[in-house]
């Protein structure tokens, strides 16, 4: 292998120098793959890390913990697990999510109409005294124990982390105010350190004494759980089993880490997603190299020819190919691991700022990486680098000496077997792809769609080449008079495997950008029908915290008197929602005023008409459930849900399911009436405002501003739709920007197959030039090939982006998040997006374009 090492020294070296810019080209397309690639991934890995540190941090030594979902636990609890055979220490523990800031000395109120009041941070309420055996915690300063009993004894006083203390620009001795159910005003007592639980959520923790957080969150005598220490050597299980036996209903004993698990559920579908896009950038970069090697194996015949004559074997060839994709890959992969920590940073603030709107209270501001990660990174470039090349490497070593010497520029003749063979195999791919859907509906997982996808991306990779043969010769015969068409037409057709695989990359980054564009359009449009038909009210009030996700803030059902009292004030329908331990899950119970809501809303019912279905289970005391709760759980319209109470299980008939959009995991809605009577809970998560007729909403607002508690928001209906918006934007941005990087590798695709193009017809160029045509002709030559190259894969991936909509629609996003999405085709945005891959088609031929026009016709005919 020694001469074969010194020969692939030689050749590498001098196409370095011949072909700089094709070389270049491909190394950033690889790059720009593993770069997506681990970008995503990392962002992935430390959001989901941050996540399950913070739980595991909070929990500290606890083994069990009771609790209750969002009703709490009664805290007289407590006292009996301390006499419970095998339990060692119990202790109180309260956690919210609530909005601090820094207060100024004169009372200053936070401006209302805003949910951005002050920095989010989760608060804990602990027995200080005793906590300490559960969750470890220092402070910062050095304090004798006189010192600690005091600052801990002060119930004015409360701990924070150096994440709230650095944002707020606070220390020891300054004072903050906390907002929740009501506001409070705390001096700082310690500033613990960054370490352990006060680490976690990048800082963004307080903690204060038991009774006070009691006070703050309005829960006096009840307890959000309950964590537990058990003896030495006691059987988690049986204890567990033990405990269960004399809690009261509704109230449930687990381990920690079972908390977080409907969370993770959650986030793994989000995040499969994500991976999934950026795995389309990772596959265009392989046609890329695929491109860039069949290339290389096309123009040095002659020299693969010289070899096998001077008895080079073909093992030799494949070496010495397969040798130069890696290094390419190894090349590739160096820079695409460097730009994807880079990119890291903005993918995790991306997917961090989701999961906040979406799915639970997350701070994490720094990618988390190893040498796992960056290992990951090469890996994957090296692997596909070297896949993507084996084939050209292969294909090189079956060429005879005589193959070479005789053919060194001529036509690729492609038979119609080999045309016909690819197409069937599309045509089999595109079936197996509807057989996958079907397994996927019946049996309910969306994997089966995921791997139907990929058999669309498959069918449209080998269906590009008679694309290609068929696009050339239509070109050829109905633009022939043109002869710039009929040259580019000609070009096209001249290498259609090379040209196939350009095509083919361009062609699914383009479906993939088709698909998002139908998907992200059709919810979006969904998304607005569903607010106008349902968000009636004229205002929405709620605490200021309740915008915080998994916050539990409430008030008390006074605010409907109070609202109901003002001007122009016609009905106020309060809303609770609160979370219940059902079939191993967290479930979300919530209650409204079914009379109100039938006949000033409206919910959009899968079957039945709203106002009958809202009546009939009002006064037959059944429940309603949204769509997604209906998918996830089986539940349809007429079973029966036993759910537990503080008093018992509690059976209620299915009135109906209607269409919601507001979360995953979805609703059970009774009237409050019901759950004030079976769940014994007065509060209100929000409450919806109707206006009279000729009430002047501007008034009115004014009116509820000076009757409202500070701690609320105010939000007109208009205000709502555009936060709900603006969610919906930030949720999808980052799939836009993986789009454009997917594109963008593909359009590097365009330029270096037109580069290695023009390189195997230098001769025909030289001829051409002989014969007459300018520089200005052949440019246009070379850029219609890349309009007509760009504009066959926008048919192509168009075609092929329509089904891979469908089944993100119908069986992806139906099976992970239990949606319906009305299909929409966006003309107008989708027409715009397309032409502008076309035009980059064109920009990126320009650079080739121009080289080809300034080949000096004497060095193009020095051959002959």
């Amino acid at each position: 292998m020694g001469v074969t090492a010194q020969l692939l020294r030689f050749l590498a070296w001098r196409r370095l120098k011949e072909e700089p810019f094709r070389l270049a080209l491909t190394l950033v397309g690889v790059a720009l793959g593993v770069a997506v690639f681990i970008a995503v991934k990392m962002a992935n890995e430390t959001s989901t890390r941050a996540f399950e540190n913070s739980l595991v941090a909070i929990s500290g030594k606890t083994q069990l913990e009771v609790s209750a979902g969002g009703l709490g636990v009664d805290e007289d609890l407590i006292l009996r697990l301390h006499e419970t055979k095998g339990v060692k220490r119990a202790t109180p523990v309260m956690q919210q999510h609530v909005w601090v800031r820094r207060a100024d000395g004169t009372g200053a109120r936070w401006r209302r109409g805003t949910a951005s009041q002050g920095s989010a941070v989760m608060a804990l309420g602990l027995d200080l005294l005793g906590d300490n055996d559960f969750r470890g915690y220092a402070f910062e300063n050095k304090y004798s124990r006189e010192e600690i009993l005091s600052r801990i004894a002060d119930p004015q006083g409360l701990f924070i982390a150096r994440g709230v203390a650095d944002a707020l620009g606070v220390g020891v001795g300054d004072f903050v105010e906390v907002e929740a159910a009501r506001r409070m005003r705390f001096r700082v007592r310690g500033v613990l350190k960054p370490e352990g639980m006060a680490k976690s959520m990048d800082g963004r923790l307080i903690i204060m004494d038991i009774g006070v957080a009691q006070e703050v969150f309005e829960r006096f005598g009840r307890l959000d759980r309950i964590d537990l220490i058990l003896e030495d050597g006691g059987a988690i299980e049986s204890i567990r089993e033990k405990v269960q036996k004399f809690l009261p209903p509704g109230a449930i004993v687990e381990r920690p880490a079972r908390r977080g698990r409907d969370v993770e559920k959650m986030l793994a579908s989000f995040q499969l997603n994500l991976t999934v896009l950026s795995v389309i950038a990772l596959l265009v970069g392989c046609f890329l190299i695929y491109n860039t090697m069949s290339a290389s194996v096309l123009r040095r015949r002659g020299e693969i020819a010289t070899l096998r004559s001077l008895g080079v074997t073909g093992k030799g060839i494949v070496f010495l190919y397969g040798a130069e994709a890696l290094c390419i890959g190894l090349a590739g992969s160096c820079l695409g691991v460097a730009m994807g920590v880079f990119m890291a940073q903005g993918a995790l603030s991306f997917i961090s700022q989701t999961i906040r709107n979406l799915y639970a209270f997350l701070e994490v501001r720094h990618v988390l990486f190893g040498p796992s990660e960056l290992l990951w990174g090469f890996g994957v470039g090296l692997g596909v680098s070297l896949v993507s090349g084996i084939f050209p490497a292969i294909a090189a070593s079956r060429q005879s000496p005589r193959q070479g010497a005789v053919d060194r520029r001529g036509k690729v003749e492609v038979r119609p077997a080999a045309v016909a063979a690819f197409a069937t195999s599309a045509m089999i791919s595109a079936l197996i792809a509807y057989w996958l859907n079907l397994e996927a509906l019946a049996g309910g997982t969306p994997w089966p769609g995921y791997l139907s996808a990929a058999a669309v991306i498959l069918a449209t990779a080998l269906f590009s080449l008679p694309v290609v043969l068929c696009g050339s010769a239509i070109i050829r015969r109905t633009l022939g008079g043109a002869l710039s068409a009929w040259l580019a037409a000609h070009g096209l057709g001249r290498h259609p495997h090379r040209n196939a695989v350009t095509l083919s990359s361009l062609a699914i980054a383009v479906a993939m950008l088709v698909s998002l564009i139908i998907m992200i359009e059709s919810f979006r449009a969904t998304v607005e029908v569903w607010t106008q038909q349902t968000l009636r009210a004229d205002f929405y009030a709620a605490p200021a915290s309740r915008f915080i996700k998994g916050s539990r803030a409430s008030v008390s059902e006074d605010a409907l008197k109070i609202i109901g009292g003002v001007p122009g004030v016609a009905v106020v329908d309060g809303f609770r929602a609160v979370r219940l331990p059902w079939r191993g899950a967290r479930i979300t119970l919530a209650g409204g005023d079914f009379r109100i809501v039938a006949e000033r809303g409206r919910l959009l019912f899968i079957d039945g008409d709203s106002k009958e279905t809202l009546t009939r289970a009002r006064t037959r005391g059944e429940a309603i459930v949204t769509e997604t709760f209906s998918n996830l759980y089986g539940v349809k319209k007429g079973d029966l849900l036993r759910l537990p109470s503080p008093g018992g299980e509690v059976s209620l008939g299915v009135a109906g399911v209607y269409y919601d959009y507001t979360t995953d995991g979805g609703f059970v809605v009774v009237d409050r009436a019901v759950l004030k009577k079976h769940w014994r809970d007065n509060r209100l998560s929000s409450l919806a405002i109707y206006l009279t007729e000729n009430a002047r909403s501007e008034d009115v607002r004014k009116s509820l501003e000076n009757v409202l508690d500070p701690t609320m928001v105010l939000i007109s209906n208009a205000g709502l739709r555009k936060r709900v918006s603006s969610i919906f934007d930030q949720t999808f941005a980052i799939t836009y920007a993986l789009e454009f990087i997917a594109v963008l590798v593909a359009l590097l695709g365009v330029a270096t197959g037109l580069s290695s193009n023009i390189l195997e017809r230098v001769h025909e160029i030289g001829a051409l030039r002989t014969m007459g045509l300018n520089r200005k002709g052949i440019t246009t030559a070379i850029m219609g090939e890349a309009a007509i190259l760009g504009a066959l894969s926008v048919l192509a991936g168009l075609a092929s982006g329509v089904c891979l909509a469908a089944i993100l629609i119908f069986v992806v996003n139906k099976l992970s998040f239990g949606w319906t999405i009305q299909y929409i085709f966006a003309w107008k945005g989708m027409a715009a997006y397309l032409l502008v891959v076309v035009l980059a088609s064109l920009a990126a031929s320009w650079l080739p374009a121009r080289a080809a026009a300034r080949i000096p016709i004497r060095e193009a005919l020095s051959e002959e």
